[in-house]
């Protein structure tokens, strides 16, 4: 059993995205069956194109942590 959802907007909004995963997992009526479940994001877009320096990388990953986390 498959279930999806289309945002009609992009988002980067973690929040967002979980609240559309635990809405598709309440329209499934036999919960105790399931055995896997997964979330998957399509057609990713830069907000920034600019290009990080190498030992730049890691302060980045943890500013968008912080931002998608809220």
């Amino acid at each position: 059993m498959t279930r999806s959802f289309s945002l009609e907007q992009s988002t980067n909004d973690g929040p967002e995205i979980t609240r559309v995963a635990i809405h598709l997992l309440s329209r499934v009526r036999d919960r105790a069956k399931i055995r896997l479940a997964g979330v998957q994001v399509h057609q990713l877009e830069r907000v920034d194109d600019s290009q990080l320096g190498l030992f730049d990388a890691a302060a980045a990953v943890a500013d968008d942590r912080k931002r998608v986390s809220g």
